[in-house]
């Protein structure tokens, strides 16, 4: 069985939902399939004794590509008739330490334990939604000016949580600028060795990404192997 919204062919309306909301959807529908095949309810997996807290991360990229395609899947879930999930929570907006009062008050660690408890309590799981912004472009022939603003870039930037993070070390006396100056040459020297490492490394055969992909050989790498096997022979043989 292959279990892909994406797939030709297939009518399932959320097309760029996360691979944890696949799962989540495919769990629903083993309930379903097993009510409707005359499973007795309290025979039925719970899925709340299952999975402490159903984290739904729908990584909803808030940067004017596909935003409003993606928030859909995230609401679909919501609105799931399983029977278990029994509140929705929205993460975002906040700093690294969750510092920052939103909703009920409870910075994100608590209202963490706060869904994690409620699971245990048999309360049922709880469907989270959390925002990311991609401040790059989406590949390096991407150009991110045709679909968004600078000024929309720039008010996201303010929200980068590791800057926020940074500037209330900095406020607040827990860290000063030659602290980070020394975080900075320290990163710049790794990465220059990180660099240097990977360059000198033995370049190794194409055929590895064929080779690790299953743990037991699988007719589709196989066939895909021997077609870029002989896709690199026909360079050689042209040069020959």
């Amino acid at each position: 069985m292959i279990v892909n919204p994406n797939q030709p062919g297939c009518a399932f309306p959320s097309k760029h939902v996360a691979g944890v909301g696949v799962m989540f959807y495919v769990l629903a529908a083993t309930r379903s399939l097993l009510r409707a095949r005359g499973r007795d309810e309290a025979s039925l997996p719970n899925l709340a004794s299952l999975l402490d807290l159903v984290a739904q991360t729908a990584l909803e990229p808030q940067d004017g590509l596909g935003v409003h395609v993606e928030r859909q899947p995230v609401q679909a879930v919501a609105d799931i008739n399983v029977g278990h999930v029994s509140q929705r929570d929205e993460l975002g907006k906040t700093d690294a330490l969750g510092r920052r009062p939103i909703d009920h008050g409870r910075d994100h660690g608590t209202r963490l334990r706060y869904q994690r408890d409620a699971a245990r309590q048999g309360h049922g799981p709880t469907l989270i939604e959390a925002y990311t912004y991609r401040m790059g472009a989406h590949t390096t022939s991407d150009d991110p000016t045709k679909y968004r603003v600078s000024a929309e870039v720039e008010v996201w930037k303010h929200r980068d949580p590791i800057e926020r993070f940074k500037r209330w070390l900095l406020t607040t006396g827990r860290a000063d600028a030659a602290f980070f100056d020394a975080i900075d040459d320290e990163s710049d020297t790794l990465g220059t060795s990180v660099r240097e490492r990977c360059l000198s490394m033995p370049e190794p055969p194409g055929t590895d990404m064929f080779d690790h992909v299953y743990a037991t050989p699988h007719p589709v790498m196989e066939r895909e192997r021997a077609e870029f096997v002989a896709y690199q022979a026909s360079f050689e043989e042209a040069q020959a």
